[in-house]
């Protein structure tokens, strides 16, 4: 389906079991005979925790593309847009998917927000490398939501206190590998997190800083330092790139018209969507689209 995020195709296709309805997924992800379907780019639309236990592949993230491989941890955003590309038929990968509203009820996530947050800052990845001891321990504790039965008394509750444990563990190996002390900008994080809330509900019709500032009771001043403090980034910065990578989905993955791809991301009109695309791109949308065969759009 056009429209399906990686969370709604995975849920539906048989490669997760449920755990809370569907706001918790444990997942396996591997290469032939039975390929798992993230091999077009697709709007996360949820949090994961993805380990990959076997063979090798390219992960991209955002248009990002690096290697994969043993011990590698990729922890995905909602917002993010992503593909498995180039795997390997050995590859194997598990992990746990949660929908946004349940990752954020976690007395964790905004600690481990706070890491995550400050490891793209500093390395631009959404990917650790994990050392033998840290792979075997997220590994044990992921193989725990197997020992939770369907109807097994307080089922929500395990299932809440194994994830918030297992999100401290991330959060440890994240904190480990980073040289920003992030306890000291707890405040500024907060607030970089709920402007990343905003912007991801907000980012097709509201482009401009002041709308953010005022949703958090902020100056746009303010706002702008502690977004570039927190991420290297501008806000501005921020909004481009959410709208550039949901245009540059929709152009590679369907036929959507550029006229209604304008519209969705509430540009004036197809001429100001053109001049903000082949700014970012250097190229017009329609000759982005079509400026190769694109193997991704044949085999959706």
């Amino acid at each position: 389906m056009e429209n399906d995020t990686l969370f709604q195709r995975i849920s539906r296709d048989g490669h997760a079991k449920r755990l809370l309805d569907n706001d918790v997924l444990t997942i396996v992800m591997h290469g032939e005979p039975d390929p798992t379907p993230v091999r077009v780019r697709m709007l996360s639309g949820a949090f994961y925790l993805l380990l990959v236990m076997d063979g090798i592949a390219a992960l991209s993230v955002n248009y990002r593309t690096r290697a994969i491989g043993p011990r590698s941890l990729a922890f995905l955003t909602p917002s993010m847009v992503v593909a498995l590309e180039r795997v390997d038929a050995g590859f194997r990968a598990v992990g746990l998917a949660m929908a946004p509203d349940f990752f954020d009820s976690l007395p964790t996530n905004a600690h481990v927000y706070n890491q995550l947050i400050a490891h793209m800052a500093e390395f631009g990845s959404p990917v650790l490398e994990l050392d033998e001891a840290e792979s075997v321990a997220v590994r044990r504790t992921i193989d725990l939501y197997d020992t939770i039965g369907d109807v097994q008394l307080h089922r929500n509750g395990m299932v809440r206190y194994l994830t918030d444990f297992l999100m401290l563990k991330v959060a440890a190996a994240l904190r480990l590998r980073g040289s920003v002390r992030t306890g000291r900008m707890a405040h500024s994080v907060e607030l970089y997190h709920r402007f990343r809330q905003l912007l991801a509900e907000h980012y097709r019709e509201e482009h401009g800083i002041a709308f953010y500032a005022g949703q958090l009771c902020v100056s746009t001043a303010y706002l702008s330092r502690i977004v570039r403090q927190v991420s290297h980034n501008t806000v501005n910065g921020h909004i481009a790139t959410m709208l550039l990578i949901e245009a540059r989905y929709w152009l590679d993955s369907t036929d959507r018209p550029v006229k209604q791809i304008a519209d969705d991301l509430r540009f004036s009109d197809q001429a100001a969507f053109g001049k903000f695309f082949k700014k970012q791109m250097g190229l017009s949308p329609l000759a982005y689209r079509h400026r190769s065969e694109r193997p991704a759009r044949q085999n959706q």
